[in-house]
């Protein structure tokens, strides 16, 4: 599997693009918590591009759909993210309200897009998830 490259966003935040190919973008987007000289990265977000052909309606443009997750908690006075159950997107707004412009700009900044773009926003949780094989050792 190819190394993920990175995009440039504003903040805290590392933006692996996963899959790059002239068909899609795919990538995740962690944030970023420095602990001494160890960082930290937590899985915050995801996205996915696609172009999307004209219409009569619309003009040919790339769609984004971006997605939160609505399980976190973050701490402006110590910069700290806690994954909480009960967090609502009132505790995360402040931290994740300009990562869509940001992230925009950025995939139309490294040409991984082209302009019109069109970004839509969702947050959510996570219900469940089916594993086959080993991920994780334990």
């Amino acid at each position: 599997m190819p190394e993920p490259s990175s995009l440039d966003v504003r903040g805290p935040f590392e933006v692996l693009l996963l899959a790059d190919q002239s068909g899609a973008v795919i990538g995740d987007i962690h944030y970023v918590c420095r602990s001494g000289s160890a960082l930290i990265l937590t899985p915050i977000g995801h996205f996915a591009a696609t172009p999307r052909p004209g219409l009569p309606e619309e003009a040919a443009h790339w769609k984004v759909d971006l997605y939160f997750r609505l399980d976190i908690r973050h701490n402006a006075g110590t910069g700290t993210l806690t994954v909480d159950p009960k967090a609502t997107s009132k505790d995360s707004a402040a931290l994740l309200d300009p990562l869509p412009d940001a992230l925009a700009d950025a995939l139309l900044a490294s040409t991984a897009c082209s302009s019109p773009l069109l970004l839509n926003v969702y947050r959510g949780h996570n219900m469940s998830f089916v594993q086959r094989g080993t991920i994780c050792d334990e």
